[in-house]
């Protein structure tokens, strides 16, 4: 309701990514835990793309460049992320950065 973080050592959030859509690359220094919703796409973490489908689960580490792709042509792909931005925001060591 307010737009601030779920828990106080925790953020959780929701993603839409359209047919054919790509985010930009980022890395930050909050660890990421991602579950895709619905929809197919791939992401590319570090170096390396991983392919995901609805159910899937995957972590990008801390400080690690990542990017997200709907893969579909027809159909919006959601992924639901937590993170732990909230605390090291807090302590003041999180950093964001275009990678």
């Amino acid at each position: 309701m307010t737009g601030g973080a779920t828990l106080p050592s925790m953020q959780c959030a929701v993603q839409l990514l359209q047919p054919g859509q790509e985010t930009a690359a980022h890395r930050h220094t909050s660890t990421a835990i991602y579950q895709v919703v619905r929809g197919t796409g791939s992401s590319l973490i570090g170096d390396r793309r991983f392919d995901w489908g609805p159910g899937d689960i995957f972590v990008v580490p801390v400080w690690y460049s990542h990017q997200h792709a709907n893969t579909s042509a027809s159909e919006a792909a959601i992924l639901f992320s937590m993170t732990d931005a909230p605390l090291l925001q807090y302590l003041d060591l999180y950093r964001k950065e275009a990678a």
